[in-house]
């Protein structure tokens, strides 16, 4: 009985605690120019920065998106833009959008506050557009081919942000084009990048070039100078290699050089502990190329 009386009065407390006024409820219907959003939080602003995170969920969580010339056309809630080359599912799980210009609709305070927002989607996405840019991309060689991921990782984010933006409101066209535009430049390039791999050590040319998935060729763009020398040691009962790496990466005027130890053993023989010490190599050439 005791128990059933406790459940009562927890119930009683958690549906008053609370108790939102009836706007708060309503749907509000967003249009082209407008989103509507509701928060509730302890305090004013509380209650505003989850109205802002809602109102960035409803652009920025799932965007479908389909690209036709860049021309873009909205109806109610749904944004929808097209293209005669790429059909975008994107999918945010973070919120990209911060807004700067809203309105207060309403405000009460009741076991908390409450709070109803009117964003402006055209003065929010230009605030936004207008304060994201591409920012310059070293597109020679070496750098394509040390940075490779890391770049288009930040292009992929960019692209990301400004296609949410265009989705709030279609004024960064022609940044998203240009961004989209120099994503394929450099991925291009970075696929049709030639090496030739001058090496003493055959299995090391081997394991770069299954590194950079890139083959070797004479008279290619990119010269790779890679020699090897190999000790070994008894220690105990291991029968240790040691590889020492050098590496030089030349295209054109520019260079870069690598020192490279790997080490492995082995309770067998030499063989086996140089054969280990060479994935040891692997995992470390891949590292200086950022694959």
């Amino acid at each position: 009985m005791k128990k059933l009386i406790g459940i009562l009065v927890f119930i009683f407390f958690v549906s008053c605690a609370s108790n939102p006024p009836k706007w708060y409820e309503k749907i509000y219907t967003d249009n082209s120019y407008f989103i509507y959003s509701t928060g509730a939080g302890k305090t004013k602003q509380e209650a505003i920065n989850t109205a802002l995170a809602n109102a960035s969920s409803k652009v920025a969580v799932i965007v479908r998106s389909t690209y036709n010339s860049l021309k873009y056309s909205y109806k109610g809630n749904d944004t929808s833009a097209y293209s005669n080359t790429s059909v975008f599912d994107i999918q945010t799980k973070t919120n990209p959008l911060t807004f700067t210009d809203y309105k207060i609709l309403k405000l009460e305070k009741k076991d908390k506050y409450y709070v109803l927002l009117k964003i402006n989607r055209y003065k929010n996405a230009k605030f936004m557009c207008d304060n994201t840019e591409i920012e310059n991309i070293d597109t020679e060689n070496l750098n394509i081919l040390f940075n490779y991921k890391k770049i288009i990782n930040q292009l992929n984010k960019k692209v990301e942000k400004l296609k949410n933006i265009n989705a709030l409101y279609p004024l960064c066209k022609d940044k998203l084009k240009n961004a989209l535009l120099l994503k394929q430049k450099i991925e291009k390039k970075y696929h049709n990048l030639s090496l030739n791999i001058i090496s003493n050590d055959e299995r090391l040319k081997e394991i770069i070039e299954s590194s950079l998935n890139i083959k070797s060729f004479n008279n290619a763009k990119i010269q790779i100078y890679a020699n090897s020398k190999t000790t070994f040691k008894n220690v105990g009962n291991y029968k240790i290699a040691i590889i020492k790496l050098n590496i030089k990466i030349q295209s054109q005027n520019k260079s870069r050089n690598f020192s490279v130890e790997c080490a492995g053993s082995s309770i067998q023989d030499y063989s086996v502990a140089k054969s280990l010490a060479y994935n040891v190599c692997k995992e470390k050439i891949k590292r200086i190329f950022n694959n």
